[in-house]
């Protein structure tokens, strides 16, 4: 298993299983490993989301869906966040 963790400038839902489509890749900051599905990404409020779908569009861009999976975890997420590794 990989450990494909990243952060994510765009803000995720706030209810937990809903979905949120990134379009544009620079929104995205992978830590360890790769973006694709399963990719584990934190908000700036520390609220987490797992890619579930990975596609490009007709002009070969990516689509990403990630569906919230954690909220209210602003202190310590951001905490790990900010550490060096």
């Amino acid at each position: 298993m990989n450990n494909d963790v990243g952060t994510v400038s765009t803000t995720l839902s706030r209810t937990i299983g809903s979905t949120t489509t990134i379009t544009d890749a620079t929104n995205i900051t992978a830590i360890s490993g790769y973006v694709d599905v399963g990719f584990i990404v934190f908000d700036n409020d520390g609220t987490m989301g797992v890619c579930t779908s990975f596609t490009r569009d007709s002009n070969d861009q990516p689509i990403y869906v990630f569906r919230t999976c954690s909220l209210n975890t602003e202190i310590d997420i951001q905490a790990i966040l900010a550490r060096s590794y």
